[in-house]
């Protein structure tokens, strides 16, 4: 195995963890689940180019990570109606947040958006709607 595979591998497998970082409510088995998911969502989301594999920007990271968790979350039964934060660090600097667009009253309720945005500890979001469609990334 090459020395390029293997970094690809430990960068997957740090990205699957910061993934899973902000959003397992559940402990025990579903965690584990939680992660072998993440492992396996974060290798989908690498983009083959000219027969290369290529890393995703930070951004496409994010975009990727937080339509997956989106899915995850509804699969479990999560209501996503009212635009809960799903992840404070979908990755570095990242948040995942659920929003409606055109958007509603409750997306301006702060107990529905990412506390580590609002308090600067993360300068970038992800906005997906109720069912997981990509609303924007900033």
């Amino acid at each position: 195995m090459g020395v390029e595979k293997i970094q690809l591998i430990g960068i997957l497998v740090i990205s699957a963890g910061v993934l899973l970082g902000g959003c397992i409510e559940d402990a025990g088995e579903d965690i584990e689940k939680g992660l072998e998911e993440g492992v396996e969502k974060a290798g989908e989301a690498l983009e083959k180019v000219g027969g290369e594999m290529k890393e995703l920007t930070p951004q496409e990271q994010a975009k990727s990570g937080c339509i997956e968790l989106c899915k995850s979350d509804l699969a479990r039964g999560r209501d996503l109606r009212n635009g809960p934060c799903l992840s404070n660090n979908i990755t570095e600097d990242w948040v995942c947040d659920v929003a409606h667009s055109p958007r509603h009253e409750a997306d301006a309720n702060p107990d529905n958006q990412c506390l580590w945005f609002r308090e600067g500890k993360a300068n970038h979001f992800v906005e997906v709607d109720p069912e997981c469609n990509f609303i924007r990334a900033k």
